[in-house]
């Protein structure tokens, strides 16, 4: 899929959208789930998105677990 982030202080246009690709994975304990995003203008910026996307992933298992 495609995302647009405004914090990146760029216009909502196609060529400042970022793709994202979830790749779900079969484990003994459930599900893995990866998350990639290409785009980054660097590795700090990289960074940024890592940890603003960890954040969610975690708060996505905290609803699912309950």
């Amino acid at each position: 899929m495609t995302h647009y982030s405004p914090m990146m202080g760029q216009p909502d246009e196609p060529e400042n959208y970022h793709t994202l690709v979830y790749t779900l994975t079969p484990t003994d304990a459930g599900t893995h789930l990866a998350l990639t995003q290409d785009g980054n203008d660097s590795e700090e910026q990289a960074t940024q998105f890592s940890r603003n996307w960890q954040s969610m992933l975690d708060g996505l298992k905290a609803h699912v677990e309950g």
